[in-house]
């Protein structure tokens, strides 16, 4: 596919950031959608298009030592409610990770079978999507509130499902 430059200004109108690897490529989405990368070896990206699906990951198959584990553990009833919250959603959901652009080095090297993988692109709505906050430090959890049989708010659990480790 041809480089077509004209397009990169549609990309950073749209609020992205001038270096998009889709920006010389292809028209950025609508206001209602954001660009999303789903990064993944040849293998599974071949038949996520055969089936028309795309493979959802259990908690326990990511590999981000902060996924569901990002608060600090002081307090040792919390270690114990946050493992017991982690678990709880591996056995109950999946999640499928997107990134805004494709052409981190390291992405390629953990997602795309170190560099012989296939990127997949999507547009999103913006209303299904949640922006990852990407920390170097575990969070900072004083006392947790009491909610049904877990010691977690819901803003908490929010919070540790949306933070991964900056790296």
């Amino acid at each position: 596919m041809p480089m077509r430059k004209e397009l990169r200004a549609q990309w950073v109108k749209a609020d992205y950031p001038s270096y998009m690897g889709s920006a010389e490529v292809r028209q950025p989405p609508g206001p209602d959608y954001i660009a999303g990368y789903h990064l993944s070896s040849a293998h599974h990206a071949i038949s996520n298009l055969v089936f028309g699906r795309i493979k959802v990951a259990k908690v326990s198959d990511l590999n981000d030592p902060f996924e569901l584990q990002a608060a600090g553990f002081k307090i040792r009833r919390v270690k114990t409610i946050v493992s017991q919250f982690r678990a709880f959603v591996d056995s109950a959901y999946g999640m499928v990770c997107f990134s805004k652009n494709w052409t981190s080095p390291a992405m390629w090297s953990h997602y795309a079978d170190v560099h012989r993988g296939i990127c997949l692109g999507f547009d999103i709505g913006r209303n299904v999507a949640k922006e990852v906050e990407y920390v170097n430090q575990r969070l900072s959890v004083q006392a947790p509130i009491s909610i049904g049989d877990l010691d977690l708010s819901d803003k908490f659990q929010r919070q540790m499902m949306l933070t991964k480790f900056e790296h």
